[in-house]
C-alpha cells in the first residue's frame, strides 16, 4: 500500500453552473493537480473514500466560495409536503412497512425492519450510482476520463461550521 500525502484545498463543483454535485467534491493540490473524492457511503468512522483523477481540468467548474451558489429553492420541500397525505391515503402502509406487528410476534417485527433496510440501502446505492453516472458523462463529453487511483483519507476537517462544529 503505497501512501501519499497531499497538501491542497477541497471544493464543491457545478456541473450546470447552478447547484453543487452532490456526493462529490474536488481536491486542488498546492502544485495544481485535481482529484474527484466520492463521498457516497461514507460512514465517520470508516474516513476512507474512492479518489478518481480526470483528463481534463476542472478548476473552472469549481465553487472556490460558499457565496456563489445561493439559490436555493424549497419548492421540492412544499410539494413534498403536500402528496404525502395523498400518498398515505393512497398506497396501504403495509406495503411500506409491512403488515402490522399485532399481536406482538418478534419474527414478524425483525422481517419487517430487515425488509425496511434493505429497501433503503438500494435506494442509497442507486443513488450513488446514478451520482456516479452524471459525474462520468460530463466528464465523457468534455472529453476526458474518469479513472479511479485509489483510497483517500483526510488529515483534516473538510469545513469548519459556523457553530464551530467540523464538517469531515
Amino acid at each position: 500500500m503505497v501512501r501519499k500525502k497531499m497538501f491542497g484545498k477541497a471544493h464543491n463543483f457545478s456541473l450546470d453552473g447552478k447547484k453543487p454535485v452532490r456526493g462529490w467534491y474536488l481536491i486542488i493540490t498546492n502544485n495544481g493537480k485535481e482529484f474527484l473524492v466520492r463521498r457516497n457511503f461514507r460512514l465517520p468512522w470508516y474516513g476512507f473514500q474512492e479518489v478518481y483523477q480526470t483528463g481534463i481540468s476542472l478548476a473552472p467548474i469549481a465553487i472556490l466560495n460558499s457565496v456563489e451558489i445561493k439559490n436555493r429553492s424549497f419548492l421540492g420541500a412544499g410539494i413534498g409536503i403536500a402528496i404525502a397525505p395523498l400518498v398515505r391515503m393512497i398506497v396501504p402502509m403495509e406495503l411500506i412497512f409491512g403488515e402490522s406487528n399485532l399481536p406482538i410476534n418478534v419474527l414478524e417485527g425483525v422481517y419487517n425492519i430487515f425488509g425496511l433496510s434493505i429497501i433503503v440501502m438500494l435506494a442509497f446505492f442507486l443513488t450513488s450510482f446514478y451520482r456516479y453516472k452524471k459525474v462520468e458523462s460530463y466528464i465523457q463529453k468534455q472529453g476526458g476520463k474518469l479513472s479511479k487511483l485509489g483510497y483517500i483519507k483526510s488529515n483534516q476537517y473538510l469545513t469548519l461550521m459556523a457553530n464551530g462544529r467540523e464538517l469531515w
